[in-house]
Order: structure tokens, then C-alpha cells, then sequence
């Protein structure tokens, strides 16, 4: 079982792969994106492909067009990139 600090670094991995895939961060305060990003922290927190991620983060510098592969979250990634791009920053979106 991952241990506390193990979490953190994954639930930081999480949030450097949106940042490079564009994705609006205070889009999790809305109800609806805030159930996709919960999803997304708690999938992020049993991956495997920690090591995979960490090297995908490295050659990614926040140019990313979509997200790696390997990762269990990429439908939730496109979909909240997706919204992200399309949304006028003040306004909500759904």
C-alpha cells in the first residue's frame, strides 16, 4: 500500500500533468468538474506508471497537445483539456 508521502508525490503528478496539458486548476471548484478531478487525483494515486509519469513530465515543459499514453486518466485529461480550451476564463462552462 503507498504510503502518505508516495500519495502526495502522485497527487502532484496529477496536477503538473494538467498544468502541461492546459487545463483550467480552479475548474475543480465547479460540482460537475469537480467529480472529473476527484476521479483524477484518486486514479492518479493507485497508477503504476509512476516512473513513466515522472520521465513523461520531464520531456513534457508544459507544451504537452495531449495526454501520455500510459495514463489511466487520459479520457478524463482530453475531456477536461477539452473544456479548458473552450471556455472563457469567467465564464462557467457546462
Amino acid at each position: 500500500m503507498p504510503t502518505s508521502t508516495t500519495l502526495e508525490h502522485r497527487t502532484t503528478h496529477a496536477s503538473r500533468v494538467m498544468q502541461c496539458l492546459g487545463i483550467e486548476p480552479s475548474g475543480g471548484v465547479l460540482p460537475r468538474l469537480g467529480l472529473l478531478y476527484t476521479t483524477a487525483l484518486r486514479r492518479c494515486q493507485s497508477c503504476p506508471s509512476t516512473k513513466a509519469c515522472r520521465e513523461w513530465l520531464g520531456r513534457a515543459q508544459m507544451t504537452a497537445s495531449f495526454p501520455p499514453s500510459f495514463c489511466p486518466n487520459s479520457d478524463i485529461l482530453l475531456e477536461l483539456q477539452f473544456i479548458s480550451a473552450n471556455c472563457p476564463k469567467k465564464q462557467t462552462c457546462i
